[in-house]
């Protein structure tokens, strides 16, 4: 590598850090849109997941308070920042429940697109065990979080870890089945 490609290098790559930093400097107004999505997300997964309430309750009280006196701060970016912590402490029991409930959609959304195939009649049984096995996967996962009653961020952060890894497992199956039946490229559509 020559001087001035070193150079050039050096360069482009503190471009790249430079604009990566402002581009995720916090900014009050996006903070504030969070904290209303964290808030709209805390009610929905309190009403579907009661088991939750007790630690979505509790993490969404403590961010309330590093929100509250973020509002108050008068410089801009520092306000920004601390929105941004106030969102993160809620964030850690919202990221999780929303976690299941976009991979449970994905898998959902996978089942459909499996329901929706025309299959030949020697397949429909390959069909509708797949659907079933991910339907019956869905069916776990929600079972087990709605008994659960965790205590804990920790606790409830255990048991969504393990929902995720079994959502995770369902959808890989689902996704082979998906291409084990659809029509192979190529070929015309049945």
């Amino acid at each position: 590598m020559t001087a001035n490609s070193a150079v050039t290098a050096w360069a482009s790559v503190s471009l790249v850090l430079v604009l990566a930093m402002v581009g995720c400097s916090a900014n009050a107004q996006n903070e504030v849109k969070h904290w209303e999505n964290n808030q709209k997300s805390a009610a929905e997964f309190k009403a579907a997941w009661p088991g939750f309430a007790v630690v979505i309750d509790g993490r969404v009280a403590a961010a309330r308070t590093a929100f509250d006196a973020a509002t108050r701060e008068a410089d801009e970016t520092k306000k920004g920042e601390q929105m941004k912590a106030a969102n993160a402490i809620a964030g850690e029991i919202i990221s999780p429940l929303n976690e299941i409930k976009y991979k449970s959609e994905s898998v959902q959304k996978t089942v459909d697109k499996i329901a929706a195939l025309k299959v030949d009649k020697g397949d429909v049984g390959r069909r509708n065990d797949a659907m079933t096995a991910a339907q019956n996967e869905l069916g776990k996962v929600s079972a087990a979080i709605a008994a659960a009653r965790p205590a804990t961020v920790a606790d409830a952060v255990a048991v969504l870890k393990s929902q995720v890894s079994a959502l995770i497992a369902a959808k890989g199956a689902a996704d082979r089945a998906l291409t084990a039946l659809s029509p192979s490229k190529g070929k015309a559509k049945r």
